[in-house]
């Protein structure tokens, strides 16, 4: 399990609540950056392919990009990958929201959310 947001656990943007524990989080972004600290988080659901692989790069390329301190995980565990309830990996997910799912974003894309969420 990751603690992307360093809650308690894994958020999940439909239920409102920690997937861990079941606290209900906040629901805007401005009351979730409160709540995570304003750290962003980023998230790649993984299958291990060079695909996944590339979206990881891209994800790193734009982080370093914005030269902002935003936390980044890959996540393999399929149990853990099954509770976002995503169609098709690589999946992209940025505080807690999936971005995208089967696709390689590019780093303009990537930087491009990043703004939009933070």
């Amino acid at each position: 399990m990751t603690d992307t947001f360093n809650l308690c656990g894994r958020m999940d943007d439909a239920e409102g609540k920690c997937l861990s524990c079941g606290a209900p989080l906040p629901a805007g972004r401005e009351e979730q950056k409160k709540f995570t600290g304003g750290q962003m988080g980023i998230v790649v659901l993984s299958d291990n392919s060079e695909e996944a692989k590339k979206l990881c790069s891209n994800v790193n390329d734009a982080i370093s990009q914005l030269g902002k301190i935003i936390a980044f995980d890959e996540v393999i565990d399929e149990e853990v990958i099954a509770t976002y309830h995503v169609r098709k990996l690589p999946a992209l997910v940025i505080n807690g929201s999936i971005v995208s799912q089967g696709l390689i974003s590019s780093v303009e894309d990537i930087v491009g959310e990043i703004e939009y969420m933070y």
